[in-house]
């Protein structure tokens, strides 16, 4: 058998690694053109308002770049805008990880708690409220939300006082005036519910919700 010289053997390894590293780097290149292209076809489908096109692509992309914050965003919200389960589903698991990746994005948070109560999710909704709440000051909203988690958990008098906390706040914050009549409601404490009426009917007086509050009240009056 021949011999090969070790410098050829050597030149020949070395062509060899830069062959490699040239597809690695072709390959690189062409994943990221690929992704870029996704991207910009999601931008289009966004600017014709074609909201459906926009997901598939953005979806597309987040295969190939799932750590990238402002689609993770993006895609998220038009996620939250549908009415199907799966949706709301997806769009949970984007913000979440949206969140390990910027822990202090107080929209995604805040986003994150509005799905999560719609989902039914409370517990994960109280986590989160409590997060905003170590660097946020109590605002309507988060009180509303907070006592929402609360009576779904069945701590009633908690929910109570969330409730009127986050009207001393803002009266005329309407899920909180409307969800302290509810909660009387269930607890057939007139009282507060009469309390929750006399906002409704100063604040929200043509609210068809009004309307229907004030008939409820009034069925449990005695005739």
């Amino acid at each position: 058998m021949p011999k090969v010289h070790p410098l050829r053997l050597l030149l020949l390894f070395l062509a060899l690694c830069l062959l490699a590293g040239s597809l690695a780097a072709a390959h690189t290149l062409n994943y990221a053109q690929v992704a870029h292209a996704y991207l910009h076809q999601a931008e289009l489908s966004r600017a014709a308002n074609n909201e459906a096109r926009a997901i598939h692509y953005q979806r597309l992309y987040l295969q190939k770049q799932p750590d990238a914050p402002n689609v993770l965003q993006t895609q998220a919200e038009l996620l939250s805008t549908k009415s199907d389960r799966p949706s709301l589903d997806e769009a949970l698991i984007l913000l979440e990880r949206l969140l390990l990746l910027q822990p202090t994005n107080r929209t995604a948070r805040e986003k994150l708690i509005d799905l999560t109560i719609q989902a039914g999710r409370f517990r994960d909704s109280q986590h989160h409220i409590e997060e905003l709440l170590k660097t946020e000051k109590p605002n309507a909203k988060l009180l509303s939300q907070l006592a929402i988690c609360r009576w779904a958990n069945l701590e009633l008098n908690g929910a109570e006082e969330l409730f009127v906390s986050a009207l001393e706040r803002d009266i005329s914050y309407r899920e909180a005036v409307f969800g302290l009549f509810d909660l009387g409601l269930m607890k057939r404490d007139t009282d507060l519910m009469r309390s929750a009426l006399c906002v409704l009917e100063s604040i929200f007086p043509e609210d068809p919700e009004t309307v229907t509050r004030l008939f409820q009240f009034a069925q449990l009056q005695p005739q």
